[in-house]
């Protein structure tokens, strides 16, 4: 396999145009797909989201933001706002058209992480074009417009200077990707390994809060209360009454509700059992799993964000994002991740179907199987890759001892 990338490496450095040439037909082709997209209809953009649009013109910005009429934390409304600036592109294209740059910001932060690796070479620029054509990339970003990249973008760079071991720069992307989505923390996890192995000082921790802080006070002097604006999260975890909002987990097999008296006892363990799971890894990668590898991390940063979604409670649809692009990372590190990617795709895509078409959600019950299978073989991929580590340390170990 190292032949064919070394042989694929030389003809890539050696024939300039033919790979310029590639990257700027796949470019185009990437940005042709998104602008066909646009124009599907979507009810987060023309209902939700179209409703603060027209709100932020309608009364001004300045009027709007002094109260709080959207459930997302303000940083997305900004991006939003910035759109209304925009007005001869239709409304809801104008919007989508937000998470286009965010698509190639994080395509960059991929090329980075595989450049570290594999310096300039074929796989990276594979990297940067194999991303804006993963499925749940391109159909969430020009289809359905959600800022899902937004917030994925912040962690692909986070995890990138996790990799160059610039701790306190992987720390401001969280952040920043906090701002934006409260699934950002599926990674956070990976950062808590780190502090634990003694990487990380715990005065960092407070980056999150103090970024989330900055990223409200316009809408806060502007008006809007801030208790509201700091309790977003919690307001939205206490909005949805749903054991799942169609995610592909086992939750989508249950009937409970939230008047139902075993609603809040599985949610409940369904918090405790994700927790008990998240610090079990973390106790496992610290006694006995100890390699803090490039491959090793990447590892974990897909088993993190495919794994919590999958045992979390009141998860949406779209919420295996981030596990699907840091399967995608992982892959080309581990060839044989291409299983669980491709299985997580399937899942994920069978979830968004009723979305789109208002069809029955058996297909969720159909996508939930697929991703099963994508976690139990991620986790037998990164138990054997363990394995595999510390048979190597203990033959070393022992030819050492024999010199």
């Amino acid at each position: 396999m190292n032949e064919i990338i070394d042989r694929i490496d030389a003809h890539f450095l050696q024939n300039r145009k033919q790979r310029n040439l590639i990257l700027i037909l796949g470019i185009l082709l990437a940005l042709a797909i998104r602008v066909f997209f646009l124009w599907v209809p979507s009810w987060d953009m023309g209902g939700i989201q179209a409703a603060w649009y027209d709100e932020l013109i309608k009364v001004g910005r300045i009027d709007a933001f002094a109260k709080i009429f959207y459930n997302y934390t303000p940083a997305p409304v900004y991006l939003i706002d910035i759109v209304t600036l925009f007005r001869f592109i239709p409304k809801e294209p104008a919007m989508k058209l937000i998470t286009f740059p965010f698509d190639f910001f994080a395509a960059w932060g991929v090329w980075k992480i595989l450049n570290l690796k594999w310096k300039n070479g074929f796989l990276p620029w594979a990297g940067f074009l194999g991303f804006l054509f993963l499925p749940t990339v391109f159909v969430e970003s020009g289809m359905w417009g959600q800022t899902d990249i937004v917030f994925a973008s912040f962690l692909v760079w986070c995890f990138y200077y996790i990799q160059k071991e610039k701790l306190w720069w992987a720390f401001f992307f969280l952040s920043l990707s906090f701002c934006f989505k409260l699934q950002s923390l599926f990674l956070g996890p990976l950062l808590l390994l780190l502090f634990v192995r003694k990487k990380i000082p715990f005065y960092y921790f407070f980056a999150i809060p103090v970024t989330y802080f900055v990223s409200v006070l316009p809408a806060w002097i502007i008006g809007s209360p801030l208790k509201d604006l700091l309790l977003t999260y919690f307001l939205q975890f206490s909005d949805y009454h749903e054991l799942t909002k169609r995610a592909p987990n086992l939750y989508m097999y249950l009937t409970a509700n939230v008047f139902d008296p075993y609603y809040r006892v599985i949610v409940i363990a369904g918090i405790v059992v994700t927790l008990l799971v998240i610090f079990g890894y973390i106790i496992l990668r610290t006694v006995r799993w100890k390699d803090l590898g490039k491959k090793s991390l990447a590892f974990d940063a897909a088993l993190f964000t495919l794994v919590i979604p999958f045992l979390l409670p009141k998860m949406h649809d779209r919420y295996f994002y981030a596990g699907c692009v840091f399967l995608f990372i992982l892959s080309f590190y581990e060839i044989r991740a291409l299983a669980p990617l491709v299985l997580a795709q399937i899942g994920s895509l069978l979830a968004f179907i009723p979305y789109f078409s208002g069809w029955s959600t058996i297909f969720v019950m159909f996508g939930t199987p697929f991703m099963l299978v994508a976690v139990i073989w991620l986790a037998l991929l990164t138990h054997k890759h363990h394995l595999g580590l510390q048979k190597n340390s203990a033959a070393a170990a022992e030819l050492a001892g024999t010199g």
